[in-house]
């Protein structure tokens, strides 16, 4: 067994994570913090008998990923967050929720229409929503992040809304009239498109505000409306074209 002074090595382990209070002035302490890196560290000399020897020699360390670690600046004690892992922890937790909020949509739609087919082509409408959110974060200054990603979840409840309206008026023309599915189709967009152009355009002019930072504290979430508005308009105009064409592939045998 090595004989070492545990006092000396607790001291030395000490001081070089929380520095050497070396006064005190009203009050707050003063911290002085040596700041070593890992390699010092474990270089540190560390009392055996008579005679000095490494930190490596009595230690094992394993590097991992912590949240937050405490550090010394300007003399003051601080946190410092370890960015990349809450990064990772923030977006797969924003993934996780996006894909739950598919699978409710899709039950829900599901049991309402009573079919499996009819909640995969409403489903189809989404994608549409991403054509333009990359672009149109990058013309306002703006950035993929944690406020952005919770933009995309909110699509996934809100873009479907337009192809609900076709497909369902679709449904009951079909079973109500004897007319083929392509005068069924073509009526029912004629007849739709107005209650289609007016649910987003009102969403779209109410988060215009705050898209454009508009108010205190509205430029900390103005990226998230920025993905919804952008998504909104690319997922309608689509939708008018793409969901006739699917409904037509999917129902018109």
């Amino acid at each position: 067994l090595l004989r070492i002074d545990l006092d000396d090595l607790m001291e030395k382990i000490n001081t070089s994570i929380n520095g050497v209070e070396i006064g005190n002035i009203g009050g707050d302490k003063i911290i002085l913090s040596s700041a070593l890196s890992a390699e010092e560290f474990i270089s540190l000399p560390v009392k055996k008998d008579s005679e000095f020897i490494e930190l490596r020699e009595v230690i094992e360390m394993e590097k991992r990923y912590v949240p937050s670690l405490i550090i010394h600046q300007n003399l003051k004690r601080v946190e410092r967050i370890d960015t990349g892992y809450e990064r990772r922890k923030v977006l797969g937790s924003l993934i996780f929720a996006f894909f739950v909020a598919l699978l409710l949509v899709y039950m829900v739609l599901a049991s309402q229409f009573e079919s499996l087919s009819l909640p995969v082509i409403i489903i189809f409408s989404f994608p549409f929503a991403f054509i333009i959110v990359p672009s149109s974060l990058l013309m306002t200054g703006n950035s993929i992040n944690s406020i952005s990603l919770i933009g995309f979840i909110l699509l996934a409840g809100i873009s479907v809304n337009d192809a609900i309206l076709l497909v369902d008026y679709f449904e009951k023309m079909r079973k109500r009239s004897k007319k083929n599915i392509e005068t069924i189709i073509i009526e029912g967009v004629r007849r739709r498109l107005r209650p289609v152009l007016m649910t987003t355009f009102t969403t779209v002019f109410a988060l215009l505000p705050l898209s454009l930072g508009i108010g205190p504290g509205t430029r900390l979430i103005s990226s998230m409306a920025v993905v919804v508005i952008a998504g909104l308009l690319s997922s309608t105009f689509l939708t008018i074209f793409m969901i006739p064409a699917l409904y037509k592939l999917f129902k018109g045998r």
